[in-house]
């Protein structure tokens, strides 16, 4: 992109819900602690990448695109 400063990165989709599904494990074994920092940044991480996804996600929808991994 000609406005920033420093080059973009691309990840598939499928690399992107793998990793949600991580983010996901992390944050449901981290509140089985009492680390209140780690839940927290474990959650925050978790619904960055779902929201990324959700993006993701609409914007194949739209285009009439399949995803390329499976939601169930």
């Amino acid at each position: 992109m000609p406005s920033q400063s420093f080059p973009g990165l691309i990840l598939q989709g499928e690399t992107l819900s793998s990793l949600l599904k991580l983010a996901t494990a992390t944050h449901e074994k981290s509140k089985t602690t009492d680390n209140t920092e780690l839940i927290k940044t474990s959650y925050e991480l978790m619904e960055g990448l779902q929201k990324l996804i959700s993006h993701y996600e609409a914007t194949l929808s739209k285009h009439n695109i399949p995803l390329p991994y499976s939601t169930v």
